[in-house]
């Protein structure tokens, strides 16, 4: 898929799968291609895996591989697949190009951690791994990675450079880009758990979000964008107070339940999530069980 053609892909509902591990932290595969599997079918737009939900910055070289090439075997071209790189810039190369061999069709730049970087910086490093693959790339603003006009102005001259996910909550800013480069890109919204801003991300001209709760509620937040796109507000706020702010509400209670709370929400499903991996922490049981009450009058749980 040239980085045009994913270009035109990049909209609806983006599932960001979890990586799931099992008991002793290693990877399990057959319940990654599972769950894959299942979000094919649901009606999401791309998949992509390896991303922060999928905990990329805690998968070795080897383990990325494997969960790449077991996403794209398993969609089989039937969605477009990206995947997630960072770390520094040699490394982000690295992966970025080992995500082209394996068959992906796209990269998503994370920030680096720790790095505050200058515009000038931060263009070069992106630079240096959209340059070393021919495959499109997204950026993903947010954090020590919030790009000005003109590091984008800069970048775009890289005909691969295709997407702009937002995660920096700055909707000025975010406007301010969207009129000023237009279509050059396709603007997306990635703040955590996206619903939840996805109505003032669509005004703003989002065609799209990156979805963590389309790992155990698919069809709810196709519902939820299918809404926005209606302009159905009532709908939308509906599903909004009633699954995503509930959600919300537990997954502020502690730092890193971004994850943990997805992958319990896949097994209170009766799916494939295991635990995450520290420096992240696994849902303590009262938040579990609050979970468990929230899906239990949305979708059919594991007994």
């Amino acid at each position: 898929m040239s980085p045009q053609e994913l270009k035109s892909k990049l909209s609806g509902v983006m599932a960001f799968p979890v990586t799931p591990f099992k008991p002793d932290l290693t990877l399990d595969t057959e319940g990654l291609g599972q769950n894959v599997a299942w979000l094919k079918t649901a009606g999401v737009s791309v998949i992509a895996p390896a991303t922060g939900t999928g905990e990329f910055f805690s998968l070795t070289m080897d383990e990325f591989m494997e969960v790449v090439e077991t996403v794209v075997d398993e969609v089989n071209g039937q969605l477009p697949v990206i995947v997630g790189t960072g770390h520094g810039a040699g490394i982000a190369v690295e992966f970025a190009m080992a995500a082209q061999e394996m068959g992906a069709d796209g990269i998503l730049i994370l920030p680096s951690h720790l790095i505050n970087p200058e515009q000038e910086g931060l263009a070069l490093y992106i630079a240096q791994i959209a340059q070393a693959v021919d495959i499109g790339v997204v950026l993903y603003n947010r954090s020590n990675a919030a790009y000005s006009e003109e590091a984008l102005e800069k970048l775009l001259v890289l005909e691969n450079i295709v997407g702009f996910m937002d995660g920096s909550d700055d909707l000025d800013h975010f406007s301010m880009l969207r009129r000023h480069f237009g279509d050059h890109l396709a603007w997306l919204n990635g703040m955590p758990t996206a619903e939840m801003t996805a109505p003032a991300y669509f005004a703003a001209g989002a065609a799209g979000y990156g979805s963590a709760i389309a790992n155990f509620v698919p069809q709810r937040t196709l519902e939820l964008c299918s809404a926005c796109y209606a302009e159905e507000m009532q709908k939308v706020w509906d599903l909004t107070d009633r699954l995503v702010k509930p959600i919300c509400d537990i997954r502020d209670r502690k730092r890193g339940y971004e994850v943990s709370l997805v992958k319990a929400g896949l097994e209170l499903i009766g799916r494939a999530g295991g635990p995450v991996r520290p420096p992240l922490i696994n849902l303590d049981a009262h938040s579990r069980e609050d979970l468990r009450r929230v899906l239990s009058f949305w979708t059919e749980l594991a007994g």
